[in-house]
């Protein structure tokens, strides 16, 4: 599980990487993706990024709804923390919530005695792709 960042970004001291990507020139609509190893300032990097850009919404995407909700705390109020999947239900996910509810990975995963996330997030997917009823 993530750790939760407990130093402001103005406490942090960015690396030479990391301040080139603060001080890139972004416009609207443009996308920034920061690929490094797990715990190498990623997230923290985008957390200065977005206090260095107080006049911009900012969309911060990651994969697990935990991280989502703790980085909430750390990022400004411009910064919205939010999954791929809320991403893509809000899209299209309402079309099928008749044939499952809201099934979340870790229900179906204890449902069916899983030990993966992603085997779980593909039994829903196979669920929510069934023809209908003939």
């Amino acid at each position: 599980m993530p750790r939760k960042l407990n130093n402001k970004p103005t406490e942090l001291r960015p690396t030479d990487e990391q301040e080139a990507i603060i001080r890139s020139e972004l416009k609207a609509g443009d996308c920034t993706l920061i690929n490094a190893y797990a715990g190498t300032g990623k997230t923290a990097t985008l957390e200065m990024l977005a206090h260095a850009l107080p006049g911009k919404r900012i969309l911060y995407i990651c994969f697990n709804r935990e991280t989502a909700v703790q980085v909430k705390d750390t990022f400004p109020s411009n910064t919205d923390c939010r999954t791929i999947h809320s991403i893509a239900f809000a899209l299209n996910g309402a079309a099928y919530r008749h044939k499952l509810g809201m099934p979340r990975p870790l229900d179906v995963m204890q449902c069916l005695n899983l030990n993966a996330s992603y085997v779980a997030v593909h039994v829903i997917d196979a669920v929510e792709h069934l023809p209908p009823h003939s």
